[in-house]
């Protein structure tokens, strides 16, 4: 199989399983040789073989470490899995159960596990050198009813290491996201209006997520559509609706009407009495936003916890969104102690990474002039889910500012100065 796939296929070589997400079971190939093929393939089918001796002669450290790793689908197999030891087939269920399976064999064994839920089939492609992106497509409904696919501005996925993987997708500080991606508009355009080709000729409705590599011949790869996308805060989702100047609500509340249009559209007639009912809720929204108490959330700081600042502003930010009362206002803090900056930034600077991500972008503005030109295409979309007057850019605001464009103020900042009372004074 190797010799096969070397005829066809130039290494770096990626092995993944055909039907699993987030990177899980994906190997990264240098280099020809069949014990690190081997190895890959097991990886992508979720199979371990386990030579007892080498269990068995481990600390208690390492066999625990061991045991751990198995049963973490992220970079293990998982739980439920089989044991198969000289024909006969164990299910287990529990770590401890897989400890004291191992525990129990004489050295020399030989066992195999594997998941439960095991795939079945390998997907082997060659390794892409590029750089890595990712691109919401929606449908951009126009004023007759009819739509057209809108890509959001795509990103760039800067990695620590060679793969995106589950850890670096999940985990903070790990890889950073870079929206657009940092390529000339009309480089951006070719990939916006790839992958919007693509969105039409997989019949995809309401949104997708196309991911892909801009390669370092120039060429624009898609490799992997999706149907649904990541939701969490941190997700290209909503840093791409962002962009355009749609909160994570706003953006949820666009794709559930998008939804339920798809489907009158598809002839659902029934659902036609809930769309205007929707339509109703969203009208009355935009005519009492103005009646709303506006809270000023202040977020980010100078301190080593202003990472956990901006975290925690976020989160209230998004909870004062969804509710009927109050209307928050993005205010980020930075500075020091003898002079606090103050600015109300945009949602999409909002979203970004990290508080040293927002300063950067805060005191250093600059706008590709490739958002723009997707701004200008999502006008219909962000005039009626954010309100016409969207902020795009960060403004320096003062104390007294702050006192007429707020009702109230929530502090959000982690340590000094807001744990001190300075900024309260």
């Amino acid at each position: 199989m190797l010799r096969k796939i070397s005829s066809s296929v130039t290494f770096p070589l990626v092995v993944k399983s055909a039907r699993q997400g987030s990177s899980i079971g994906v190997t990264v190939l240098k280099e020809a040789g069949l014990a690190n093929f081997t190895k890959a393939m097991e990886h992508a089918l979720f199979v371990e073989r386990v030579h007892a001796t080498h269990f068995l002669d481990q600390s208690i450290e390492h066999q625990l470490e061991f045991i751990r790793s198995l049963c973490d689908i992220r970079e293990g197999l998982g739980l439920p899995m089989l044991m198969d030891h000289e024909g006969k087939q164990q299910r287990i269920l529990h770590p401890d159960k897989l400890f004291s399976a191992l525990k129990s064999l004489n050295k020399g064994d030989v066992i195999t596990l594997m998941a439960e839920d095991a795939e079945t089939e390998v997907v082997v492609e060659g390794f892409i050198e590029g750089r890595e992106f990712s691109c919401i497509v929606v449908d951009n409904e126009l004023p007759d009813g009819s739509t057209m696919p809108l890509a959001l501005p795509p990103t760039e996925i800067r990695k620590g290491g060679q793969m995106f993987d589950y850890r670096s997708k999940y985990l903070p500080g790990l890889a950073r996201k870079v929206t657009p991606i940092d390529l000339p508009q009309n480089e951006i355009e070719r990939i916006a209006q790839s992958a919007e080709r693509l969105y039409s000729a997989l019949g995809f409705e309401v949104y997708a997520r196309i991911d892909g590599f801009y390669g370092n011949d120039g060429q624009i790869y898609l490799n992997d559509p999706n149907t649904t996308s990541g939701m969490m805060p941190s997700s290209f989702f909503f840093h791409q609706a962002a962009e355009i100047g749609l909160n994570p609500s706003k953006f949820l509340t666009f794709i559930i009407r998008a939804s339920i249009a798809s489907r009158v559209r598809s002839l659902d007639a029934h659902l036609n009495t809930l769309l205007q009912r929707l339509d109703s809720f969203i009208d009355l929204h935009a005519q009492t936003i103005t009646q709303k108490n506006k809270v000023a959330v202040i977020l980010g700081g100078y301190s080593s916890e202003r990472h956990i600042s901006v975290e925690s502003g976020r989160n209230i930010y998004e909870k004062l969104s969804s509710s009927e009362k109050y209307q928050p206002i993005p205010v980020f803090l930075t500075g020091d102690a003898a002079n606090f900056r103050i600015f109300h930034i945009p949602v999409n600077i909002l979203l970004k990474d990290n508080a040293d991500d927002i300063r950067d972008k805060v005191l250093h503005f600059h706008e590709h002039p490739a958002l723009a030109a997707i701004r200008s295409r999502a006008a219909l979309i962000t005039a009626r889910y954010a309100g016409a007057a969207a902020l795009n850019k960060p403004e320096e605001w003062d104390f007294d500012i702050l006192k007429k464009e707020a009702d109230a103020v929530f502090i959000a900042l982690h340590g000094r100065p807001g744990e001190d009372g300075a900024i309260q004074q």
